[in-house]
């Protein structure tokens, strides 16, 4: 391959990259108190400004409006990740978010994250104002011994797509640059054919 070849090349690769959509995934928020421990039957304590506590429970809301989100953005995934520690390593877990959307654990260990998948009526509801409530809450364990676990943090990573950014690059109509490089591409390979013949 010639060096006009490959100059051609590496512009038309250029120029594809650049069409294409403006996706942001990472970890947008974080909710990171001191350490609450969560016991049944017992107010859990300490409770930081922004967390509500209750009996064997805590909830708080995630807000991704000041790390980029933007109303009329697309989220394409969400995941909730709950960080929590039990020197008993028995207690069980129930996580409730948003609309509903509940999971539980009977059993986590000494140190356990919760991974919470967040479902399509869940993700409808993050989008629409980019807030997401959560409840952790401990369930009593089966053997009657005292059942208490410590909420350490809790981080909600989003998969989203900038609003204003056509997600069907292929059904546009192309941009002068690009028909631009196209020519130069066809001049090129014109060129080429010439000069074998």
């Amino acid at each position: 391959m010639n060096r006009f070849q490959q100059i051609v090349l590496a512009i038309g690769s250029i120029g594809f990259f650049a069409a294409a959509p403006v996706a942001n995934a990472g970890l947008l928020d974080v909710i990171d108190p001191a350490d609450i421990t969560l016991t049944v039957g017992s107010l859990s304590a300490p409770c930081p400004a922004g967390i509500t506590c209750g009996t064997g429970y805590i909830s708080y809301v995630h807000d991704i409006t000041d790390n980029g989100f933007a109303i009329g953005d697309t989220i394409n995934s969400a995941t909730l990740n709950i960080f929590l520690k039990d020197s008993g390593g028995s207690e069980g877990i129930t996580i409730t978010v948003s609309l509903g959307q509940t999971q539980t654990d009977a059993n986590i260990g000494t140190t356990a994250t919760e991974t919470v998948i967040l479902t399509a009526p869940s993700v409808a509801d993050l989008q629409a104002d980019g807030l997401i409530g959560v409840k952790v809450g401990v369930q009593q364990q089966s053997s009657g011994q005292p059942s208490d676990f410590v909420f350490d943090r809790s981080e909600l990573s989003v998969d989203f797509t900038k609003k204003g950014v056509n997600l069907n690059p292929a059904a546009t109509v192309p941009a002068p640059a690009t028909l631009a490089l196209i020519g130069l591409g066809l001049t090129g390979i014109g060129l080429r054919k010439r000069r074998k013949v």
